[in-house]
């Protein structure tokens, strides 16, 4: 990989925190590093992921499937095309994204894909409790051992951020 464009990459992810603007630069920066190494599956995964963020599910598709075509046992970009179908109402799509990728294991991962789904739901659902209660470091606990069990699940990180700010830690939630 580029060096030069990685390192950009890394200092404008730390800024990022969920502005558009510092977002736009990343994609810029991922799509640079796409032109430069067409054959990597890397940065096209993590600009699918900033795509998916920003809520622009068909080029965050588009990107996971090409990810998928280089790299067909890339298990983040299945899991995040996955999760780009179901945003877009194609859930069982999903199926095709596990087949496509040389996966064996298709039902079986979409099956742990869902599972963590609900699982993650259940526990940003009680971290979401002690929010309203004001127990925010208690939310940050419970969201923490979550994403210590479910580290793809991106709702658990920004779930954890959204507690970080309003225990008055901005630094901790832009980290997340």
């Amino acid at each position: 990989m580029n060096a030069y464009l990685w390192v950009r990459y890394e200092a404008r992810r730390g800024l990022c925190c969920s502005t558009q603007a510092h977002g736009d630069a990343l994609i810029g920066d991922l799509s640079k590093l796409i032109q430069l190494e067409p054959q990597n599956a890397r940065p096209l995964y993590l600009r699918a992921e900033l795509l998916f963020e920003y809520r622009e599910y068909k080029n965050a598709l588009a990107d996971c499937t090409r990810a998928l075509e280089l790299d067909p046992h890339h298990r983040l970009a299945r899991k995040l095309g996955l999760r780009v179908l179901t945003r877009l109402g194609r859930t069982y799509e999903g199926l095709k994204v596990y087949r496509s990728s040389g996966s064996d294991t298709g039902r079986s991962d979409f099956a742990d894909g869902m599972r963590v789904h609900h699982l993650a739901g259940q526990c940003i659902a009680k971290a979401r409790e002690h929010l309203y209660k004001g127990e925010h470091l208690t939310a940050v606990g419970v969201l923490s051992e979550a994403i210590g069990r479910y580290p793809e699940h991106a709702g658990l990180l920004e779930k954890r951020a959204e507690a970080y700010t309003l225990n008055g830690q901005p630094k901790k939630a832009c980290a997340d």
